[in-house]
């Protein structure tokens, strides 16, 4: 998966300080019931567009993705931390992943 984003280099107090963010998006039906935003994210034959190979017009491919393209699954509240780490914290409640906290 491809996410949209932008980033810029830029100086202060003689440091060069490299910033980054996520575009996001209005939601698709299925992520609407988590939240109100989206990443956006990029289907392969747009990735030219999006880095600017392909001319200018990125901005038409800002759309929510498809809800059949997303894999929704409920996980452990455990995804939650910065410091929460390992393959466990992708399994579906009740597959074998984390309890539920």
């Amino acid at each position: 998966m491809v996410m949209a984003g932008i980033w810029q280099d830029w100086e202060s107090a003689g440091n060069r300080i490299t910033t980054c963010a996520i575009v996001t998006t209005d939601t698709n039906a299925a992520m609407a019931k988590i939240h109100h935003r989206l990443p956006v994210i990029l289907a392969p034959e747009h990735w030219p567009l999006w880095l600017g190979e392909a001319g200018i017009g990125a901005a038409k491919v800002m759309q929510p993705i498809a809800s059949e393209v997303l894999d929704l699954r409920r996980v452990s509240t455990a995804v939650n931390s910065n410091r929460a780490n390992g393959p466990e914290l992708w399994q579906p409640i009740g597959a074998g992943g984390c309890p539920e906290h």
